[in-house]
């Protein structure tokens, strides 16, 4: 488990021990385009939708 080491940081961070505390905050976004896409649409992605229409296997 890692909440011993966890706490440990904590606590070094709440004395000073370490410097001033940061933040640094990051996002990660993607545009995914208009909504009908293949992949968007259950009937036309199928059982897995990351592999797209033509990875459906029929019968």
């Amino acid at each position: 488990m890692c909440e011993k080491p966890m706490a440990q940081t904590i606590r070094r961070i709440r004395s000073g021990g370490m410097g001033a505390a940061r933040f640094t905050g990051a996002t990660d976004a993607q545009v995914m385009g208009p909504g009908d896409q293949w992949r968007f649409t259950k009937a036309l992605a199928g059982r897995d939708s990351t592999r797209g229409p033509e990875a459906r296997q029929e019968g």
